[in-house]
């Protein structure tokens, strides 16, 4: 099976750095899985950032053991799956950025959520009164050659 989602800030559950987003319906995730950030749109509110970006986690991917070198308080079990850049003094970061596909390293998922982090370099849960929406469009599949 293969998913293209694209996750909003707009959810009745958390703030726009730290959100769940209710699926349709069941996504199965079958054994050994990837999953690709295809885009991303976050506007700011005007408060500074980390230049040196903002990191997606997403706690049900958590199996991808995924480590950032430029992370000091990182674990391999948080759930990062790509740094999504810096605003370069932009109130707005739009890019179409496909980035490079994760391993989920997986059994089985039967998911009916997604939970979202936007996290700093350091891994801390970036403040919601910096950020005003966020969308991020996501690749999920078993099939590699499906990727771009």
């Amino acid at each position: 099976m293969s998913y293209l989602i694209t996750i909003t800030s707009n959810s009745d559950i958390g703030n726009t750095t730290d959100f769940t987003n209710q699926l349709r319906g069941i996504m199965e995730v079958k054994p050994n899985s990837y999953v690709q950030v295809n885009s991303v749109y976050i506007k700011k509110t005007g408060g500074a950032t980390d230049p040196e970006g903002i990191y997606l986690s997403i706690n049900e991917f958590s199996s991808a053991n995924t480590y950032f070198c430029n992370s000091q308080h990182n674990s391999a079990t948080n759930g990062i799956i790509c740094n999504l850049l810096s605003f370069d003094h932009a109130e707005v970061l739009k890019s179409q950025i496909s980035s490079p596909k994760i391993p989920l390293n997986n059994s089985t998922l039967n998911l009916s959520s997604l939970h979202i982090q936007l996290r700093d370099k350091d891994s801390k849960i970036i403040s919601n009164s910096v950020i005003d929406k966020v969308a991020i469009t996501l690749f999920v599949s078993n099939d590699l050659r499906l990727f771009g």
